[in-house]
């Protein structure tokens, strides 16, 4: 393998810079299957693949615009684990990455007569897409050892891939979207932080059952919703519930709105927009776009999840993931000129004060190795200072699985398994309505 340098998005030096204040690691986990070649297998197949993709021991540019991939000094290990699923996670979730160090992790964890295979990522590199892509090649490999890897990490530059979306818009990529943004969050509830300075991270999973899953879609057909429809509509009387009295308490202060409302971050995988092919690029290529609620928890399920789909497809042809995606050069640089650890850790929470972020992924047969080896597939995303709680609800082989990543500064465990269990319950109890 020779060194490999590639040129970094705005997006990717962000997450850098925010990956070397605190922990800012994602995981994926699989659950195997029993036919599933031996260890040695996967090992040999892992290092094939990492290998082929040219990943090693990254160095960066003075500006951290650039990094640059040297060959890996020891061969890749696969770390054995006998933690339970979740207390796995959450070690690895608040694993501190130096700067030059190489940025996967890799476990077998071996837990209540269950195989999971595990990978961790420092976020500046990649996305969740990515990784599953990655997932699902590192299997390939074991089948069909002989096929070239169609990852890459030859990425576009970002201009020529969404140039049709701002281009001849510079101003307002580079005023009117703040302007927007900021009124946007202006009335956004504020989710109390004990410790502003404090990023640690927990999690909880669960897996449902293929039915509950079936009958989720059969809730959605008779809506006219999407799944990720159902699930904000969920998220956001959830919430509302939760905070229905610390909003009401409010009050309004003179020149100054009301923070009332209900903020819902949704990840968004950008790619399909672009003009050139990101399909096979390992890369971070996420948007968000915001969706926001008075009072969510007064509304009929029905009429909630009908405005926020009709919200959604709005925001989707307006390319909203996309424009917030690209105002991350904005981010960068107000994170950059802060000049206390203090005023870093608070930009977000100012700023972008989003009560929970939610992402959706389905992961369909196109992967066939992966579908065939595994059975369930769970994700946990990071919060650290930017997001106060995260669902990440991922489908595979007709199975979901559900994980919830909170900072401990905002959620006590108890507060945030509650509301965990009263996620899953009010996904059980929209599968027993009649249709």
């Amino acid at each position: 393998m020779l060194k490999k340098s590639i040129e970094l998005n705005h997006y990717q030096r962000l997450m850098l810079q925010l990956s070397q204040s605190s922990a800012y690691n994602a995981v994926h986990v699989v659950c195997l299957n029993n036919e599933v070649n031996s260890l040695p297998c996967l090992q040999a197949s892992l290092a094939a693949t990492i290998n082929q993709l040219a990943i090693g021991t990254p160095s960066f540019s003075s500006t951290l615009d650039h990094a640059t991939y040297a060959p890996l000094a020891e061969p890749i290990q696969i770390e054995r684990s006998t933690l339970s699923l979740d207390e796995h996670v959450e070690k690895e979730i608040n694993y501190f990455f130096s700067l030059n160090e190489f940025p996967l992790r890799f476990f077998i964890i071996t837990h209540s007569s269950n195989v999971y295979f595990s990978i961790t990522y420092n976020h500046w590199i990649c996305d969740a897409y990515a990784i599953s892509q990655l997932m699902a090649a590192i299997f390939n490999h074991i089948q069909h050892p002989k096929e070239p890897l169609p990852l890459t990490l030859n990425a576009p530059p970002i201009r020529e891939c969404f140039k049709h979306i701002y281009q001849y818009k510079t101003f307002y990529y580079r005023y009117l979207g703040v302007i927007q943004t900021a009124l946007r969050f202006s009335r956004a509830f504020r989710t109390d932080v004990s410790n502003v300075e404090s990023t640690e991270s927990g999690c909880f999973s669960h897996l449902f059952d293929k039915e509950t899953l079936e009958q989720l879609l059969a809730v959605c057909k008779t809506q006219r919703i999407t799944l990720n429809d159902l699930f904000v509509t969920s998220l956001a009387q959830l919430f509302g519930g939760i905070t229905q009295k610390k909003r009401a308490a409010l009050k309004s202060k003179p020149l100054k709105p009301k923070r009332n409302r209900i903020v819902i971050g949704v990840m968004s995988n950008i790619r399909a927009q672009s003009q050139t092919p990101l399909t096979h690029a390992f890369g971070l290529f996420l948007g968000f776009f915001y969706l926001s609620f008075n009072a969510p928890e007064q509304r009929s399920f029905e009429t909630l999840s009908n405005h926020i789909n009709a919200q959604t497809m709005r925001l989707k042809e307006k390319n909203a993931a996309i424009k917030q995606y690209l105002l991350f050069k904005i981010q960068n640089t107000m994170w950059s000129k802060a000049k206390t650890k203090h005023s870093k850790y608070r930009l977000f929470s100012k700023n972008t004060p989003i009560t929970v972020g939610i992402s959706n992924m389905v992961l369909r047969g196109e992967n066939e190795a992966l579908t065939n080896s595994v059975h369930q597939y769970t994700r946990y995303s990071p919060t650290a200072m930017v997001c106060p709680i995260v669902f990440n609800l991922t489908t595979i082989n007709h199975c979901l699985s559900a994980s919830v990543t909170y900072r401990k500064a905002c959620y006590t465990s108890e507060e945030a398994k509650f509301i965990k269990d009263e996620f899953v319950r009010m996904m059980h109890v929209l599968t027993s309505r009649p249709n």
